[in-house]
């Protein structure tokens, strides 16, 4: 059975939290996030902005992190000699890396690259020029 796990950025704290995503109310624009950060059955719930919302990829990276959606990937794409960062995505029912070919967006999903160790370097709420440049 695969992991269902999103993550947020705390409204307060501006911390990160993983845990399960939920909702209140349908009329309530807040979401939350609930955790059980002790393993004993303490839940915590936090209340989380929804822009920073990414769920998890079900991947690793080279250093054992969880991959999410939002993160940016090093060395994502090989493009004019030119190691190229791309950032991880939801699209067309697929988790895979968007970057950047000149103007151009491509996507490629994970199940269409083999044998490739990704690293997370950042995401794009916390690092956004990670992207910049490219």
């Amino acid at each position: 059975m695969r992991e269902i796990l999103f993550r947020g950025k705390h409204t307060r704290t501006g911390e990160w939290v993983e845990g399960l995503l939920w909702k209140k109310k349908y009329n309530d624009n807040r979401f939350f996030i609930s955790c059980f950060p002790d393993k004993d059955d303490n839940e915590e719930i936090y209340i989380i902005d929804p822009e920073t919302v990414g769920q998890y990829t079900g991947r690793i990276d080279r250093n054992f992190k969880r991959i999410f959606e939002g993160d940016i990937v090093a060395g994502a794409a090989h493009w004019l000699d030119r190691m190229k960062n791309g950032v991880v995505t939801f699209r067309d029912g697929s988790f895979g890396l968007i970057w950047y070919r000149g103007d151009i967006e491509q996507f490629n999903p994970f199940t269409s690259m083999c044998n490739v160790e990704y690293e997370v370097i950042g995401n794009i709420h916390d690092n956004p020029e990670l992207l910049k440049g490219e």
